[in-house]
């Protein structure tokens, strides 16, 4: 939103569960999101950072100003998401869980599938357990959120793009005091 000063690390999260027949869900996510990276309780962890405001809150902020993002139409932004499981789904159930793991982004991102991401799940299945479809895609899209969450709680800084915690430490620091404590 507001270009590359304001960038935020996006990174690589995996969450995984047993479900209660056996079954295993997991998910592998990389995030690269143009939108904010919201934790469970609604504030934003990694996303468009003014150095006066922190984190300003993409999705209110587009109603204020346009984005700023010098690359709009290059569609470079996307978070992948792989749901594997060792459940027994046919193609169609497969397909249907990867819809509802696109929930779990959407819990955690905003703005999401914006024309500006390339936002996608897959599914996967090995097919060694009976399981629910159902289930698997309800846990698929918490496992999603949750995998998205520990990317970027998890992410290094990169080429001079700190991460989201990197820039919440910067905002709790004193305005008066050096940044090595100096």
């Amino acid at each position: 939103i507001l270009g590359q000063r304001g960038w935020c690390k996006g990174g690589l999260g995996a969450a995984s569960a047993r479900l209660l027949d056996g079954a295993t869900v997991a998910v592998l996510v990389v995030v690269n999101a143009f939108g904010d990276v919201f934790d469970e309780r609604g504030e934003v962890i990694a996303g468009a950072w003014d150095a006066d405001r922190g984190f300003v809150r993409a999705p209110s902020y587009v109603l204020e100003a346009p984005p700023e993002h010098p690359r709009l139409s290059d569609g470079e932004h996307t978070t992948l998401v792989c749901v594997a499981t060792d459940a027994v789904l046919s193609k169609i159930e497969a397909g249907q869980v990867a819809r509802m793991a696109q929930t779990g982004i959407a819990r955690a991102i905003a703005p999401v599938h914006t024309p500006l991401d390339g936002d996608v799940a897959f599914c996967l299945a090995s097919g060694a357990h009976a399981s629910s479809a159902f289930t698997v895609g309800v846990v698929a899209a918490e496992l999603a959120a949750a995998a998205v969450r520990n990317g970027v709680r998890h992410a290094v800084a990169v080429r001079g793009v700190p991460t989201g915690a990197e820039r919440a430490r910067s905002r709790r620091r004193p305005v008066n005091q050096h940044p090595r404590g100096v």
